[in-house]
C-alpha cells in the first residue's frame, strides 16, 4: 500500500514536472535512474560481499535454506553484469510445494533485504518465484547493482544451478547431448523422453549426478 502511494505521488510529479519522463514505464524510469551504475561491471569482491549479505539473511529466516550466486561469478570470471542469485528451501522440493508452502516466502526474504538497506529499487513486485530489483553493497560500494533472485524447488535446485551457471554455448551442448541420450534437460530439472515425450522427473541432487546420467564427465563451472 505504501509503494503504490509512493508511486501515485511520483506519477503525478512527473507528470507535472517533466516533458517526457512520464511516458516511461517503471522499468525505463529505473533504467535512467541508474544508467551509469548499471553500465559499470561488478568486481569479483563485491559480488562476495552480496552473497554473504544474501546467505546471512536466509540464514536467520531459516537454516535450512541454500542460496548460490551464479552466471559468470560461479564461473570464477573477476567481474560480473548482475548479481545472478538462486533461492531453494530442502522442505519445498517440487513446484506444488513451491506453489502450496512457499506462498510469500520470497517477499519476506525481499522485505527484509529492503529493510537492510540492501535492496533500493525493485522492478518486479510480489512474485512467488522470481525478483528483479537493484542492490547496493553497502560495504563495498555506493554504485547501484542489478540482482535476481529466484526461489526454486529443491528437486529443481542442481539443474537451475546448471542452467543459470552458463555459458550459454556449454548450456546448449548440455541440452543436445540430453536430447540424444533420451532425456530432455532444463532450468526445472532433467527429464526422460518416451516416445518424444516429457516423463518423469530423474532426481540429481547434485550438479555432478546430472553429468552421471548422461555418461558425462564433470566439467568444473570456470572450465564451462
Amino acid at each position: 500500500k505504501r509503494h503504490k502511494i509512493h508511486l501515485n505521488f511520483l506519477n503525478k510529479r512527473l507528470l507535472q514536472d517533466t516533458q517526457y519522463l512520464h511516458k516511461l514505464n517503471h522499468h525505463q524510469l529505473i533504467g535512467i535512474k541508474y544508467f551509469d551504475d548499471f553500465s559499470k561491471k561488478i568486481p569479483r569482491d563485491e559480488v562476495q560481499s552480496c552473497e554473504k549479505i544474501l546467505k546471512v539473511i536466509a540464514n536467520k529466516m531459516n537454516p535450512d535454506f541454500h542460496v548460490t550466486i551464479c552466471g559468470s561469478y560461479r564461473r570464477g570470471r573477476n567481474r560480473s553484469g548482475d548479481v545472478d542469485t538462486l533461492l531453494t528451501h530442502s522442505s519445498i522440493k517440487t513446484m506444488d510445494d513451491l506453489k502450496n508452502q512457499g506462498q510469500g516466502i520470497l517477499n519476506q526474504f525481499i522485505f527484509i533485504l529492503e529493510q537492510t538497506g540492501f535492496l533500493v529499487d525493485h522492478l518486479t513486485n510480489e512474485s512467488t518465484t522470481k525478483y528483479m530489483g537493484v542492490c547496493i553493497c553497502p560495504k563495498k560500494s555506493k554504485i547501484a547493482r542489478r540482482i535476481d533472485i529466484r526461489f526454486v524447488p529443491y528437486q529443481s535446485y542442481s539443474a537451475s544451478i546448471l542452467y543459470f551457471t552458463g555459458s550459454k554455448n556449454f548450456n546448449t551442448a548440455m541440452r543436445a547431448h540430453a536430447l540424444h541420450k533420451g532425456y530432455t534437460l532444463n532450468e526445472y530439472g532433467l527429464f526422460k523422453l518416451e516416445n518424444g515425450k516429457k516423463t518423469e522427473q530423474v532426481i540429481c541432487p547434485t550438479e555432478e549426478d546430472i553429468f552421471k546420467v548422461l555418461k558425462l564427465e564433470y566439467v568444473e563451472p570456470e572450465n564451462r
